[in-house]
Order: C-alpha cells, then sequence, then structure tokens
C-alpha cells in the first residue's frame, strides 16, 4: 500500500497571504516527500492567518485534520508534514506535548520538516527524541509571550494618542490625500438598509453570497461576518479603542470624525437595537447538536403544516448559503428527546483521563534538568507552575475514578424546565452530530451521540414525507460493545486458567 503525506499549513498574519508562507511551506513539504519516497497528497489542511499564540484552540484546519484520522480518510502510519515546531503550536511545551501524542496516538507519524524529525507512537515512549520539539514549542512560547507584551505596549500608545494605523476596515482605503471610502462601501449600505427593514443576519448573509459578492477575507458571509459589519462604529466615521484582558475585548472609548461616514450615528444605534431585542429561545439541545458536514450549528426554525406549528432543524451555514448540508431534520429536538430517553449514563464505564495526566506529569520532571543547565529560569517558573496545575488536575481525576457514582437515567433530564435540561445534557454530551442520507423516497439521519464519559451511541432515523412519519432503523453503542469485550476477555482469561490448570495436574499424572 503507497504510504501518503498530508502537509499542514499555517500564518499567522493576513499581509504573509501575499508572501511567500505558502509557497515555502508548500515546497518544503514536496521536497521532503520526494527525499522520502513519500506520495505528498493534494489535499492540505491550512489555517490562513490564524496565530499559533492567540489561538485558543480554534483552528479548523487542524481539527478537520484530526477528525481525517480519526474517521479513517488518513490512513494509519501515513505522514503529517509541519514546517517546523511552531506551526504545530506557541502556547509551551506542555500543549506541544499534548498535541503531538494525541495526532500520533491515532497512528500516524509526525514530522517536523526543518529538523528531519519523524516522530511515531513508540518515538513518545522515550524523552530523547522529545526533547528537542518540546524544547523548541517552549522557546516559541517565550517569544510570542515578549512579542505579545511589546503589542499591549503598543496598543495603549495608539488609545493614548488617538491614532490611526493598522488594518482598515474593508470598505475604507488609504490614499495620498487621506482615508476614502472605496468600491465596498455599497456593502454597508446594503447591510444597514436591510437591518433597519427586520432581515435577519442569515438572510441578508445569503442574499450576498448569492449576488456571488464575498466577504472581506475573500470568502463566503455568514451572520457573524454581517454582525461584525454593522456594529463597527467606522460605519458612521467613528474611531472605537479597545483594551484587551484575554481573549475579552472591552471599548474604552469613542472618538467622532475620524473616517468618511457612510450611515448616520442614529442608522448605526437603530440596527444596534433591532439586533440586541430578538432573544433565541433556548431549547434542550442548544449548542449541542451540530451538523456533520461542516461542524456548524444546527438551528432551530419553525414552519406551518397543516395549520400546525411545526419545528424542523437546520444547519446555520446552508441557511447562509455556505454548507452543502441542505435538508432540514423535522421534529428532531422531539426524535432525539425520545432516543436519548433509552439512554442511561454510567460514569463505571468512564475513560479515565490519569494515565494521561501522569505521562505529562512525567515528562515534565524529565525535561526540568534540562531547563535548569540551559539556565531557563523563566521557562522553569513556568515549568513548576505547570506541574503543580497538572498534580492538581491528576488528584481530581483519581478522585473521579474512586467515586462509585450511580447511574444516571437519560429520560430524568426531560422532567427538569428546559433552561436545566440544557444544562444537566451539556454536563452528560460532548456533542450530537447530525448527518443527512439522501432517499429516493423520504430522508435518512445518522445521529452520533458523543458522551463525556468517552462513549458514543448511533441512531440511524428514517423520515417519510410529512411530520411524525419518523422510524428508527438501528443503532449501536460503544458502551455495550466495550462491556460485552470486558466480558469476552475475562471469559477467555478463565478459560485459559482452567486449560493450564488442567495441564497440570496431566503432567503430575493426577485424576483428572
Amino acid at each position: 500500500m503507497t504510504i501518503t503525506a498530508f502537509a499542514y499549513i499555517r500564518f499567522s498574519s493576513r499581509p504573509q497571504e501575499q508572501g511567500d508562507s505558502i509557497r515555502r511551506q508548500e515546497s518544503a513539504a514536496r521536497r521532503w516527500a520526494e527525499q522520502n519516497n513519500v506520495e505528498l497528497s493534494s489535499d492540505t489542511f491550512q489555517d490562513l492567518g490564524v496565530s499559533a499564540f492567540v489561538e485558543g484552540g480554534k483552528r479548523p484546519a487542524l481539527a478537520d485534520l484530526i477528525n481525517a484520522i480519526r474517521d479513517g480518510k488518513i490512513a494509519k502510519n501515513s505522514y503529517i508534514l509541519f514546517e517546523n515546531t511552531d506551526r504545530i503550536t506557541r502556547r509551551g511545551y506542555d500543549h506541544a506535548n499534548s498535541l503531538v501524542k494525541e495526532i500520533i496516538g491515532l497512528g500516524v507519524k509526525l514530522v517536523i520538516i526543518s529538523t528531519g524529525q519523524v516522530i511515531e507512537h513508540s518515538t513518545n515512549m522515550s524523552l530523547a527524541p522529545m526533547l528537542p520539539l518540546l524544547l523548541d514549542a517552549d522557546r516559541a512560547y517565550m517569544e510570542s509571550e515578549r512579542k505579545s507584551e511589546l503589542i499591549r505596549a503598543s496598543r495603549k500608545r495608539r488609545r493614548d494618542e488617538e491614532t490611526l494605523t493598522g488594518k482598515l476596515p474593508f470598505w475604507l482605503s488609504r490614499e495620498d490625500n487621506g482615508i476614502i471610502l472605496n468600491d465596498k462601501a455599497f456593502i454597508v449600505s446594503r447591510v444597514v438598509e436591510q437591518k433597519q427593514k427586520g432581515i435577519s443576519n442569515q438572510s441578508i448573509a445569503r442574499g450576498l453570497n448569492n449576488d456571488s459578492i464575498p466577504s472581506a477575507t475573500g470568502r463566503q458571509w455568514n451572520a457573524s461576518a454581517i454582525r461584525i459589519v454593522y456594529q463597527n462604529h467606522a460605519i458612521y466615521g467613528a474611531k472605537a479603542y479597545y483594551t484587551t484582558n484575554g481573549k475579552k475585548m472591552n471599548l474604552e472609548k469613542v472618538v467622532a470624525n475620524k473616517f468618511p461616514a457612510i450611515v448616520t450615528e442614529s442608522d448605526f444605534n437603530s440596527v444596534q437595537q433591532k439586533s440586541s431585542g430578538r432573544v433565541s429561545q433556548i431549547s434542550p439541545f442548544s449548542n449541542l447538536l451540530k451538523c456533520h458536514e461542516c461542524g456548524g450549528g444546527m438551528v432551530q426554525k419553525t414552519t406551518t403544516y397543516k395549520e400546525r406549528k411545526m419545528v424542523y432543524r437546520k444547519c446555520i451555514a446552508s441557511i447562509e448559503g455556505r454548507c452543502t448540508q441542505k435538508h432540514a431534520m423535522r421534529d428532531a429536538d422531539k426524535i432525539i428527546s425520545g432516543l436519548l430517553r433509552t439512554l442511561v449514563y454510567s460514569e463505571s464505564t468512564r475513560i479515565s483521563g490519569a494515565p494521561a495526566i501522569q505521562a505529562q506529569i512525567d515528562m515534565n520532571y524529565a525535561i526540568e534538568e534540562s531547563m535548569y543547565k540551559s539556565g531557563n529560569i523563566e521557562g522553569l517558573v513556568h515549568l513548576y507552575s505547570r506541574r503543580a496545575s497538572l498534580e492538581t488536575e491528576l488528584a481530581a481525576e483519581k478522585a473521579k475514578d474512586g467515586i462509585k457514582r450511580p447511574s444516571f437515567d437519560f429520560k430524568n433530564v426531560f422532567d427538569l424546565p428546559i433552561p436545566e435540561q440544557n444544562a444537566k445534557l451539556r454536563l452528560l454530551l460532548k456533542k450530537i452530530i447530525v448527518e443527512h442520507k439522501p432517499m429516493k423516497k423520504g430522508n435518512k439521519w445518522v445521529i452520533r451521540v458523543s458522551q463525556i464519559n468517552g462513549h458514543q451511541k448511533l441512531f440511524i432515523v428514517e423520515q417519510q414525507r410529512g411530520f411524525g412519519n419518523d422510524f428508527i432503523l438501528s443503532e449501536s453503542d460503544t458502551e455495550k460493545w466495550s462491556l460485552e469485550l470486558k466480558r469476552l476477555k475475562q471469559s477467555v482469561a478463565d478459560d485459559e486458567k482452567a486449560f493450564a490448570e488442567w495441564l497440570m495436574k496431566k503432567d503430575e499424572n493426577l485424576p483428572l
């Protein structure tokens, strides 16, 4: 079987998109594949303009890559190519160690092209091959911390001086005679006008996508991008200055007459009121139902069927014209509630996180001496702080392992008020993935329920025409399979023990 390599490409700022960053990383991947007689896949995973330091875990392409490995779309023993260590992460050695272990734990090999290092599951069992990668990750973290502090100081200076620097909103351009409106200003007028008419963000996005009008990033529009436009003070000519607290931005001051205005301040205020006045209704499955095709939320919509109000779920991205899973699942909440009522959540079969945490602590101790010899005092401070945190996590995880919790019957959830139903379900479930399978007549839906205890339940539901015509075709349960496997293993062990005793008696010429 041909061994294939897949390139993961990332860079941290949009200006790099115009430069050599992508070409350099693609060239390095091709060169490595040729030198090692490995076929390079045409499928690449790219996080464009996502900083490895401020990523906050939101790296769609990396998540897609890991899911592709987990789903078998990327075969075991394939190579995953990173240009260098800081393309993996700049969040420190501990995050690098966890991420690398997650990737190679799925049966693939990770390659650092700049050093030629190939890391696989057997490599991760010893410290020496991992040490260069972890030290590089720690140095990248320290450098990112330094840059972050410089950026904070620079932003404070700009706020104090009320200067206009950096990237402008997409409808503004810099010319010799100052800042002017460009040919994209009509988009702002269109968005504000439609918001004043009460049109939803999704409908505005769909209209722009249908008219082939690209967003500021060159991609398709979504509801969030529309919201960013009409919430920007620059649309009426003002400049907003913010302070940051972690990932949260706090408005400090607004300075008028800094830009050419497209709408009035009263127009701006009117659409803020419209947008804040509409409150989404919470349901038992809020923030849990996800589209299989794109990972977007499955939002709740209503329609009238035979003079009755009916509820269905549809991928938010498909409503905005960005996803191919366009079918709506009728009575989704009712069907999934019924399916979950048959489940019992059990902590006794939970997959313990203690071994993974202990491995991180062992690695923490292993690299302490190297940091001490190199004189990396800041690194040691971070090391000791992280170790204390890990030891606290380990104690908590072991405490969870030792608690004999009673099983929880899912049907009891639905006796609670709806907000409490949602809160309880989010404690028990990671997500519920909904996948559409077309049929000649009607629709088939695959529903995957991922539980916090690591187990997954799968249902296949067929829907014929009209509301209420639903049939459960099949179901599977990883927890039942694991318990059955455990029972079979115990049965085999008992048989082996009995056979060994029989042989011993036979050799000793004892009566059988």
